[in-house]
């Protein structure tokens, strides 16, 4: 799960891909374009269930067109884009791709990015909420009505076919992360851009493009908490917002160090129960995964009953997933044959892969069982939790479990991931483009969830207006505490 979420941060300036051509882009072959098609295509054969939305003719067919009309030698960004096209066709967000390194560099290099931070709500309005170039030239807030001449709107569809994703809420999230990459979809290499904008008036004004050192510098210059956090590895904060009530914030679940994660649990829940809080908020917005196992930890600190961190999973065993282990880890095929891989945060059935016939899914369950365990420091007191549509993979799966157990009150918007779903995706580089594939290999099925489709729903519903998220108002959170408030107010009649 960790694997491929966290592309959605670590790849932002990824994807650049373009409709024209030109001399100083790579061109490949017809012979390198259709190889790299049928690597695809075995690939593709890897994924649990990637004839969901499209059949396997209608793939098949996609890829199959591509190489028989592969006459002449392609613009390598071209070629990109189309390998996009092909991989949305699963529509799964833990299934991506990236372009290969060094061309990417070269992008960043000779055009750019655009220094516009923008949000794109749940009706595809598309606002500015910052810009690294430090201009002033747009106000912050304001609504941008149309790019290069193009309705925002228009501009969103006409991308849509390019992004793999579960949810549109949640590719809104993805377009927000990798805006560059569809500007130069859309548009073609640009340095600059038009930008129709609306605040107290309507104006159209050109942006152009930071060099991207430039943009690097800006952009870390203005992180936010759960940024450095991530950075040092320890994504998870905590504080006391008043005598009653406690906020722990996990930016995600995947962690540096399970025993300094364990060390910040049993140090957070001993003050927790030092200073006798009785209502402790849980926030997980804009946690885009990592391994459910890490969210047990938090789980067995607000519960002593049994529960499971998944319902089940299915893994596909291929030749794909086989060659994967076979070209990264030395001895796979003998050393680690006959075991069941583990470590503190994940488990992988090594002889499965291996061993099993091709096109098996192995199926686990007992894994994810969770009995009861006595923490040092616990709490017994009302527990709410925090989504939105940011909240991902490991995060709305840990939203699942705490629906499930009925562990206490979701507050916010429905999550952005499902409560099936895929994960743990392993890399492939297409031998001649070098695009990076992110392939997922299991299904993932959350506890008390049989829906693909459904992102967690909360029991109280709030969503943020985009007035509070453009100025960075946490309207979300003083809505958990007004609730909080009201509960204290009826103990006292």
């Amino acid at each position: 799960m960790k694997n491929s979420i966290s592309l959605l941060i670590s790849i932002v300036f990824c994807l650049l891909s373009v409709p024209v051509l030109s001399q100083d882009i790579k061109t490949i072959s017809a012979k390198k374009q259709q190889k790299d098609w049928k690597q695809l295509k075995h690939l593709i054969e890897a994924h649990p269930d990637p004839y969901r939305h499209y059949s396997e003719a209608e793939v098949n067919q996609f890829i199959d067109d591509k190489i028989s009309s592969a006459k002449d030698g392609k613009d390598q960004l071209v070629f990109f884009k189309e390998i996009c096209e092909a991989i949305a066709l699963l529509k799964d967000g833990h299934t991506s791709v990236a372009m290969s390194e060094n061309f990417e560099k070269k992008m960043l290099d000779d055009y750019g990015l655009c220094p516009l931070k923008i949000y794109i709500n749940n009706d595809d309005e598309m606002y500015m909420v910052d810009r690294y170039d430090g201009l002033d030239n747009i106000p912050k807030g304001s609504k941008i009505v149309s790019i290069n001449g193009v309705a925002t709107k228009e501009f969103i569809q006409g991308i849509d076919p390019y992004i793999s994703y579960e949810r549109v809420p949640f590719r809104n999230v993805i377009i927000e992360l990798r805006f560059n990459t569809y500007l130069q979809f859309y548009f073609g290499r640009k340095k600059s851009h038009e930008i129709e904008y609306a605040s107290v008036k309507s104006e159209t004004v050109s942006i152009d493009n930071m060099p991207y050192k430039a943009y690097k510098s800006a952009v870390k210059l203005k992180r936010d908490e759960r940024e450095k956090q991530m950075i040092k590895g320890r994504p998870y904060a905590f504080e006391i917002v008043n005598e009653q009530t406690a906020l722990i914030k996990i930016f995600s679940f995947s962690v540096q160090s399970l025993e300094k994660y364990e060390f910040f649990l049993d140090k957070t829940f001993k003050e927790i129960q030092e200073k006798n809080i009785q209502y402790l908020i849980i926030d997980v917005r804009g946690n885009f995964g990592g391994w459910p196992k890490v969210s047990s930890e938090l789980f067995h600190r607000i519960t002593q009953q049994y529960f499971k961190t998944k319902a089940a999973s299915k893994m596909k065993v291929s030749e794909a997933y086989r060659d994967y282990f076979r070209a990264n880890y030395t001895g796979i095929s003998h050393a680690m044959v006959g075991t069941h891989y583990s470590n503190s945060t994940h488990s992988l059935d090594i002889t499965a892969i291996m061993k099993e016939k091709i096109g098996t899914m192995v199926t686990e369950t007992e894994a994810y069982n969770e009995l009861p365990k006595e923490k040092l420091y616990e709490f017994s007191g009302n527990v709410f939790l925090l989504t939105d549509r940011n909240s991902y993979s490991a995060a709305s799966n840990f939203a699942a479990t705490f629906k499930c157990y009925q562990l206490g009150t979701i507050i916010g918007s429905e999550t952005g991931g499902t409560g099936i779903f895929h994960a743990n995706a392993f890399r492939e580089n297409l031998g001649a483009s070098q695009t990076r594939v992110f392939m997922a290999s299991t299904k993932v099925y959350a506890t008390c969830y049989d829906q693909p489709d459904d992102g967690i729903k909360p029991h109280i519903a709030f969503e943020p207006s985009t007035i509070d998220i453009i100025n960075g108002f946490d309207s979300q959170l003083n809505y958990a505490l007004r609730i909080i408030k009201k509960i204290e107010k009826e103990k006292e009649k």
